[in-house]
């Protein structure tokens, strides 16, 4: 073993062991230097002796010494720790000499060396002559010692010597230093037994006797004893394992105890060096680390903690719970417990047994967890009450005096706040007990002392006593533990008069007043054993002290109990009041005077006097009368207290305010005798934190940190680097805590946003409830029946009622954005509390009435003549427009350069101005200014590591209507958009980065229950707009702060996808970019030369994933590259390679429309005109707007309107600065009319609110009619042209009020839910907008869509042709028409900005000529197939179908073969995996998965819990097919079992037999972790499906759960519902065109949509049951195509397509001529241009491919039936 340095030599026999050369070497150089230090102090002292005797005097040579081996009979070292005196304290003659001899070795041998050298060494022998060698020195030199001590004692060793723990040699070093014993008087032990060890030490302590000196040390945590401490806590881990060193460990600890107590026992300086802070504060650390080790392994009886008096488990001890186990001798941990109450007990025998309990109490480890304190502290209340009892059985008064300086401890605990539940109860009882046998005449030493020392005892008992109570009374009440206030209470009532000390013949109470004692009265020692206040009179006292006053120390404890009292006479349990009655009553009998002082107070009420009295007048006096009436009729009928007392009852809830007022008063005189009191309510863990800081506080004081001898290493080539490199890391180690300061919250809000749902920290078992009814019972309904699914089993999974969701803003196959995610700001956005009902939205009484749509309102602006004049805008001239992105030219590379863009090198550094932010309080006025950073540094915190900004600008970041100021920031490889800061030039001309305050924003709205019936309006307060902070209910509104959130966002060259263009608030000065994953960022520059000078310096960089890809360094043309991807979509559409949806969303990117700036969100057409009909009908052109035609000019009534107004407005027009006329005031495309459409869905109903002014608009207003809406836009309403938005054609979730908002109700009393939806859509969102897609690529529409097109986006969308076809529009939405440039006014320019976005925006214009007509194909031309149309109708053509014949489905094989890849040593020839690539098939073994773009394969599933990745085939850089590239160990922690990459290969999702799953991110040579997701509760991984297009991951496991987790993020999403439990999951597979998730699950085979949504499933049969199953890529609008293919164990392979509106899968093809006949196990669906082929693989290693038969390939016959079919 290397680390080891120790072999075994062939033949040698076992246990023996043979070092390597290099630690023999050490070994043996150390052994001499001990041997060169003893023999030269033997020499010198040598010649002392040859002086003494003369010259004939006998023989005087020296015993040569042997290096770790014992030399009792030393001249001078024998008594070291005497400092060479001998018997008549005189020094050895030749001391000087020897300490000199002594200090020359103590020059090279100093602390540094020993602690280096015990660093290295990694074997016992060498460490022990190490450790050996430094003792002797410590012993012998006291120049060493000096310099120990300077250097930081043993705290530098506590990680070195800890690791030989076991070892007897190194045990028996330290413990010679801690008794102070010779280390060469100490022979070695080959095995520390516990009995011998003792008899070693002993035979030196009898040698010495008392007069050994032991070790002191300034610091506790680096003395000799915290080494020893940690060795012993070293021990205790090890003892949980199972091998020898555990058996070692054990040995150890039991002799290091068995020692301790035994010195313990025997000597009593020994005793009094336990009971300091030297030995008690690493003790109780030690015993911190014991109940840690024990209680992450022991049961869960164990570990159980108690927060009420119900939860306390029953028949388990405190100590047992401590150590995890039974309080006996088996149990190792037990001594060490023993070992501590050995030392209390002795503590209870000496003065002063509160101060060495305090210590106990108070060594708080500064690491230590509040639990475990607070078990630490139970544990030393038990131990006390232990000792105690048997103290109390005693006859010595010192003794008893004792018990009450512990109890005096106990009260310092509860004032402090460390008390718990448990520890109050015992340490009443306990007060209780002690003051009981204090004042019972038959305690023996009662009888034999004195009055005035019993007196002082007693009185000192009492006091204490009774402010136990109270703080223990309080706290319950303060935490609402009804059973511990009764248990306290019945306590107090049973020793009432014992607590008063009222007279009595049945006890002793002293008399008189209480003494007044001098330090040397006989008094004193009992005086100060009675207080831990008195035994330490350098500490603030935490309670009142009987003194001179013992009137005030009374009242300090009654008043607080009266307050008590009062609170528990209104409980409404009976026998908390009946106690509080008891209890109240003996007061008003024994503390006349005192409640008499406390009942009758007078307030001063406007200059005059009112004294309140509630003791009289049938107050408490009359409580007292009735409680005496009680007694005396006794055994009666049993009668409740409030009516055996019922007068007082009467007048008390009479008076109740008049009494609390008194009561109050009461309560302010109680703190202020008893001050503390207050604190004794917090929480332990707040209290635990408290008293840590003190120690931290203590600790810096003392400057220990710079006394550790990591300080003195003087290394010369590390200050050599230090001092050549101190100008470069001075920056670094300047700006490292800004860095943290800065990413801090960033990072806090991730892990908290991946801490929130599920499965994404913590393992464990999730089910989520996604229901459109989002009632509370639902939610119980829904847990109720997964309990009684789970059996009642304790690993019940747990539910988790996930209600409110969120649009994933990510986009994915035709940039749609399909998937919801957890929306768990909900709540906290809208202030609503999720348990509470439901209620209705009151309407608004003020709005319009009428039956129009949206009218108007804050969102939107009706243009008028007059309003446009009144804008007062200058008209653009046209040559100043920007020249088209699509003209074919290179652009002109500008130099502009921006005023604030600037280099960060150039930056100057800003002091604060407020000092640290940290520990001041911000006042109002600096609040609303802004915050300068002190640096750059603090944007550096927000970046990747190795990033740095170069260069910055001020930008804005636009998500939908909400704008950020942000800076751009631009490094080396990626650029960044930061949230919260802004650049600025400041007055000395430098620029300066200022912080930007956000304002949180808060909407109050109302729910309701889904399909409630709603009868009338209910009261409920009005919808508002609050900021920063809303009041919390029944307080008052804490005061605003800054909330600072600073968003970074990195943009990585390498993952950089595409940027464009965009224009925002009518001005050329955007970007928007898109990134690999498909998430749009869009930002807002100053200007237009700031801009292009970062779209330039973009393009000019290494983009390898980019449309603007190219050779690095060569320049790259933004508007050509453009103008060809505008021409390659248009071709691609009238070709029919893309469909109609594509088409449209493609040119709304071109035409700079984007989903993140709701003024300019992409447009779509009204496709549908029928909203009447039962059914569609897609051949009738009737059911089809007619698209050549602009929305206004659909109705001719209307239409007709319109032209009379364009040609009115002509008529008007004066001059050029007049505004030109239009047909149409209102837009179709505007803010207001996005949010209209999806206001049900977040985050665009806080959108709608925010643009509302805080509350929804009107019910009848709003959107809740498709029909209704299409006759208002079509011809209704003058003021309505609106077109759609993409989701009607892909989202049905926006027709859902799925967050149950309550909208409200029409004038005609017709709630606003859920959209109302046509008749042909049978109330279903998702059959509305699958028919929708179906007629938008419908023949129809295909053939007319270049008409619309020609409107929206080509040559009629201006100029005469936009006349002609009735399509103009208010001049300002157009791009150019408007100079902005010419307003100087930035408010004025604002306001107009504001005013013009309401208008709405037209897209770019792309086209100044007709768009080309799409090729509409069909495979039947006079009755004759045209086979050079099937190229055409290919690329839409259902997947598996016939090209040109999409109702017929025929599949044959092509190609067979058997896998060659991965079968090595794999059991048998399973396929796990196969693909087709360059025509050659080939497949890969069980545990494999292919990266296909990359012609590699991984496999998994070894041993060494990782993979390893091979070639999979012949390429340009690998000339060998199976060739091992890379092995990846230690991926998991178990076996590898399921594994999936990504189709480029970049990313890889494996799963274990631990149930863990791990994204990576692969590079080609080496796997980088993502990261780790739990979920599947320890069920082996078995299936995954991977989606980087929506970015979805699904997981399946072998108990049935199928999880879906977002990939983007790695987070979890949703737990797919379905009924099949029990079964494995064999399959899960992702469609990358609509994200239906096809699953597996025995034999159950379904299909759910990306939002967990079952849409359909079979359950097939057993006999030959499915083994695996694939999801094509078929869309949902084509219901004709295969949607899922299953392979089955006797080798069958079914297609199965699927009937949307009835939610079946149906089987429609079993493959024909299948080669395969063993269990199928892999299944693949691929193709070119459309997935046409079907790749499988069996058990038995054969592989086949599957095609789609083309027409050419027909029989004549099959040709005939086929255009029969088609015409």
């Amino acid at each position: 073993s290397k680390r080891g340095h120790v072999v075994r030599a062939v033949g040698e026999r076992e246990g023996e062991v043979r070092m390597l050369p290099l630690p023999t070497t050490r070994l043996y150089l150390v052994r001499l230097l001990e041997e060169l230090i003893v023999d030269g102090v033997n020499e010198i002292v040598a010649a002392a002796s040859h002086e003494t005797r003369g010259s004939g005097g006998g023989d005087h040579s020296v015993q040569p010494h042997a290096g770790g081996v014992a030399s009792p009979n030393q001249p001078y070292l024998v008594t070291p720790a005497l400092q060479a005196k001998s018997a008549d304290g005189l020094y050895h003659p030749k001391h000087i000499q020897a300490q000199a001899f002594l200090s020359a070795f103590a020059g090279f041998l100093n602390p540094v060396w020993f602690a280096t050298l015990l660093e290295g060494c990694r074997e016992e022998a060498s460490a022990s002559a190490v450790l050996r060698l430094m003792v002797l020195m410590l012993q012998a030199s006291s120049t060493f010692e000096a310099t120990f001590r300077e250097s930081g004692e043993f705290g530098p060793f506590a990680m070195s010597i800890p690791r030989f723990s076991t070892c007897a040699s190194i045990v028996i070093s330290l413990l010679s230093q801690h008794f102070g014993v010779p280390i060469l008087h100490i022979h070695s032990l080959s095995t520390l037994d516990p009995v011998n060890l003792c008899e070693v030490f002993d035979s030196e302590f009898e040698r010495e006797g008392e007069n050994t000196p032991l070790p002191q040390t300034v610091d506790p945590s680096n003395g000799i004893f915290a080494l020893i401490a940690e060795c012993a806590g070293r021990n205790m881990q090890l003892i949980s394992r199972d091998d020898e060193l555990r058996d070692k460990a054990v040995l150890a600890n039991r002799a290091i105890l068995y020692l301790v107590s035994h010195r313990h026992e025997t000597s009593e300086a020994f005793r009094q060096h336990c009971s300091s802070i030297t030995f008690l504060e690493p003790f109780v650390q030690s015993l911190c680390l014991l109940y840690t080790q024990k209680n992450e392994s022991g049961p869960q009886s164990y570990r159980r903690r108690a927060s009420k008096l119900a939860d306390v488990p029953e028949g388990i001890s405190p100590i047992e719970r401590f150590i995890g186990g039974s309080a006996d001798g088996e149990n190792e941990s037990y001594a060490f417990l023993m070992l501590m109450r050995q030392i209390i007990s002795h503590s209870f025998r000496v003065r002063g047994a509160a101060e060495t309990i305090h210590k106990a109490y108070s060594a708080i480890p500064t690491h230590a967890t509040a639990d475990e304190v607070k078990a630490l502290h139970l544990v030393l209340v038990e131990q006390c009450a232990l000792c105690m009892d048997e103290v109390l059985k005693g006859d010595n008064l010192l003794f008893l005096s004792n018990c009450v300086g512990a109890l005096s401890v106990f009260l310092d605990q509860q004032v402090q706040g460390f008390a718990t539940t448990e520890a109050h109860l015992r340490m009443v009882k306990a007060a209780v007990k002690v003051l009981g046998v204090l004042t019972d005449p038959q305690t023996s030493s009662l009888v034999m002392a004195s009055g005035p020392d019993h007196s002082l005892v007693v009185a000192d008992a009492g006091h204490i006593c009774r402010l136990v109570c109270v703080c223990a009374l309080r706290w319950s009440i303060n935490r609402g533990d009804g059973d511990l206030q009764t248990m306290l209470l019945e306590l107090i009532n049973e020793n009432i008069e014992l607590l008063l000390l009222a007279p009595s013949r049945e006890r002793i109470v002293p008399v008189g007043p209480f003494p007044n004692v001098s330090p040397g009265s006989h008094l004193f020692p009992y005086w100060q054993s009675d207080s831990l206040s008195r035994c330490l009179l350098d500490r603030a006292a935490t309670f009142p002290d009987l003194g001179d006053s013992t009137k005030d120390a009374d009242m300090a404890a009654v008043a607080p109990l009266v307050v008590s009292l009062h609170f528990l006479l209104s409980a409404t349990r009976e026998d908390l009041r009946s106690l509080a009655v008891s209890v109240m009553v003996a007061l008003l009998r024994h503390r006349e005077s005192a409640m008499s002082e406390l009942l009758v107070a007078q307030f001063d009420r406007g200059g005059q006097v009112e004294t309140i009295d509630v003791i009289s007048r049938g107050g408490f006096r009359a409580l007292l009368a009735a409680h005496e009436a009680a007694e005396m009729s006794r055994g009666g009928k049993p009668q409740s207290v409030k009516r055996r007392y019922a007068p007082f009852f009467d007048w008390f809830e009479k008076n109740y305010d008049t009494v609390q007022i008194l009561f109050d008063s009461i309560e302010q005189k109680a703190l202020a005798k008893f001050p503390a009191l207050e604190q004794s309510t917090i929480e332990q863990e707040e209290a635990v934190e408290k008293a840590q800081k003190l120690v931290l506080a203590r600790i810096t004081e003392q400057g220990s940190a710079d006394q550790t001898i990591l300080s003195g290493l003087q290394r010369a080539d590390l200050s050599k680097r230090c001092l050549e490199k101190t100008t470069e890391y001075h920056n670094r180690w300047k700006r490292q805590g800004f860095d943290d300061l800065a990413s801090g919250a960033t990072k806090w809000k991730s892990a908290l946003r991946q801490m929130k749902g599920a499965h994404s920290i913590w393992e464990g078992g999730q089910v989520v409830v996604r229901k459109k009814d989002l009632t509370l019972p639902s939610y119980f309904s829904t847990l109720r029946q997964k309990l009684e699914e789970s059996g009642g089993k304790n690993d019940a999974e747990i539910v988790d009622f996930v209600g409110r969701w969120k649009l994933d803003l990510s986009e994915g196959f035709e940039r749609q954005r399909r998937r919801l995610l957890p929306n768990h700001e909900f709540h906290g956005l809208y202030n609503v509390d999720e348990d509470t009902e439901y209620m209705t939205f009151p309407n608004d009484e003020s709005g319009e009435n009428g039956d129009t749509d949206f009218l108007g309102g804050p969102g939107q602006m009706v243009a008028t003549a007059e309003l446009l004049k009144d804008l007062n805008l200058k008209r653009a001239n046209p040559s100043d427009n920007q020249v088209d992105d699509f003209d074919e030219v290179d652009d002109v590379q500008t130099a502009a350069t921006a005023s604030t863009a600037m280099s960060v090198n150039e930056s100057s550094v800003n002091d604060p101005r407020n000092g640290d932010g940290e520990n001041s309080e911000p006042d109002e006025e600096s609040l609303n200014k802004n915050e300068d950073s002190s640096s750059y540094e603090l944007i550096n915190g927000l970046l990747q590591a190795g990033d740095y900004p170069e260069r910055s600008y001020n930008v804005r970041r636009c998500t939908g209507l909400e704008v950020a100021k942000a800076l751009l920031l631009w490094c080396s490889d990626a650029i960044y958009v930061v949230d919260g800061f802004e650049q600025t030039i400041g007055e000395d001309n430098e620029p300066r980065i200022n912080r930007v305050e956000k304002e949180q924003t808060i909407f109050n709205v109302t729910l309701r229950h889904k399909n409630s019936n709603v009868e009338s309006k209910a009261n409920s307060s009005t919808v508002n707009k609050k900021a920063s902070r809303t009041k919390s209910a029944g307080g008052e509104q804490p005061p605003s702060e800054v909330i600072y959130q600073h968003r970074s966002k990195r943009i990585s060259f390498d993952e950089l996808y595409a940027v464009f263009r965009r224009r925002y608030q009518l001005q050329q000065n955007a970007l928007e970019f898109f990134d690999t994953n498909k998430h749009g960022t869009l930002i807002a520059f100053d200007g237009n030369g700031e801009r292009e000078e970062v779209l330039g310096k973009i393009l000019q960089s290494k983009l390898p994933n980019s449309i603007f890809s190219s050779t690095y360094g060569t320049y790259v043309s933004y508007s050509k590259v453009m103008a060809n991807l505008k021409i390659k979509i248009e071709n691609q559409w009238v070709n029919g390679k893309i469909s109609n949806f594509d088409f449209l969303m493609q040119l709304n990117s071109l035409a700079g429309r984007s989903f993140n700036d709701l003024t300019q969100y992409p447009v779509f057409p009204w496709v549908i005109a029928d909203y009447e009909s039962e059914e569609l009908d897609f051949e009738d052109p009737s059911t089809f707007r007619d698209l050549s035609k602009p929305m206004g000019a659909l109705g001719e009534d209307r239409a007709a309107s319109f032209r009379e107004r364009y040609e009115s407005l002509a008529s008007t027009i004066l001059s050029e600065d007049d505004p030109p006329p239009f047909h149409y005031g209102t837009h179709y495309s505007t803010s207001a009319y996005v949010l209209y459409y999806l206001m049900r869905l977040e985050p665009f109903s806080r959108l709608a609110l925010a643009l509302q002014g805080g509350r929804f608009d009107v019910a009848d207003r709003l959107f809740h009619d498709v029909g209704k809406s299409w006759r208002n836009a079509s011809g209704n309403n003058l003021q309505d042209v609106r077109e759609l938005i993409p989701e009607f054609y892909y989202l049905p979730d926006f027709l859902v009020n799925s967050n149950g908002f309550d909208f409200g109700e029409t004038q005609k009393g017709t709630t606003v839910d859920d959209v109302t939806l046509p008749p042909w859509a049978k109330g279903d969102p998702y059959r509305f907008v699958r028919l929708n897609r179906k007629a938008l690529e419908s023949p129809h529409v295909s053939k007319h869509l270049h008409k619309w097109v020609d409107l929206i986006f080509g040559y009629k969308q201006r100029g005469p042709e936009a006349v002609a076809a009735q399509n103009t529009f208010v001049h300002v939405t157009y791009e150019g028409e408007v100079d902005l440039d010419s307003m100087d006014d930035p408010i004025q320019k604002a306001s107009t900005i504001a005013q013009i976005q309401n208008f709405g925006q037209t897209p770019k214009q792309l086209e100044r000529r007709p768009f080309t007509a799409k090729t509409i194909a069909k495979a039947v031309k006079d009755n004759v197939i045209d086979f050079g149309t099937i190229a055409l109708l290919a690329p839409l053509t259902p997947p598996l179908r016939v090209a040109g014949a999409p109702h017929r489905l025929k599949i044959r094989p092509v190609m067979t073969d058997t896998i060659k890849l991965g079968v090595v040593e794999q059991t048998d020839k399973a396929v796990g995996d196969v693909c087709f690539v360059k025509g050659q098939l080939m497949g890969a073994g069980r545990a494999c998965t292919l990266l296909v773009e990359q012609k590699k394969y991984i496999r998994f599933g070894g041993l060494n819990n990782g993979l390893s990745v091979h070639t999979s085939m012949i390429s340009t850089r690998y000339r060998e097919v199976d060739k091992l590239l890379t092995i990846h160990d230690g991926l998991h922690r178990a076996p590898i079992c399921a594994a999936k990459g990504s189709r480029d290969g970049s990313c890889i999702v494996t799963g274990s037999i631990d149930s863990t799953l791990r994204v990576w991110r692969y590079d080609g040579d080496c796997l980088s972790l993502k990261a780790t997701l739990c979920g599947h509760s320890g069920s082996p991984i078995k299936c995954i499906g991977l989606s980087t297009t929506f970015g979805v991951i699904a997981t399946g496991c072998a108990q049935g759960r199928v999880i879906l987790w977002d990939l983007r993020s790695t987070t979890f999403v949703r737990t797919l519902q379905h009924g099949t439990t029990g079964y494995e999951v064999l399959s899960v597979s992702i469609n990358n065109t609509n994200g239906n998730i096809v699953t597996l699950i025995g034999t159950c085979l379904a299909v759910a949509d990306i939002n967990g949504l079952e849409i359909a499933s079979e359950r097939l049969q057993e006999l030959n049951g499915p083994s695996c199953a694939v999801a094509t890529d078929c869309p949902e609008w084509m219901e004709d195509g295969v949607v899922a293919i299953t392979g089955h164990k006797n080798g069958e392979i079914r297609l199965w397509t699927l009937d949307y509106d009835k939610g079946i899968l149906r089987n429609v093809l079993v493959l024909p001529e299948n080669p395969l006949t063993s269990p199928i196990t892999s299944l693949r669906v691929t193709g070119l241009e459309r997935q046409d082929t079907i790749l499988a693989g069996d058990m038995s290693g054969r592989i086949a491919l599957f095609k789609s038969v083309q027409l050419e390939s027909m029989s004549s016959q099959e040709l005939n039936e086929i255009i029969e079919e088609l015409c």
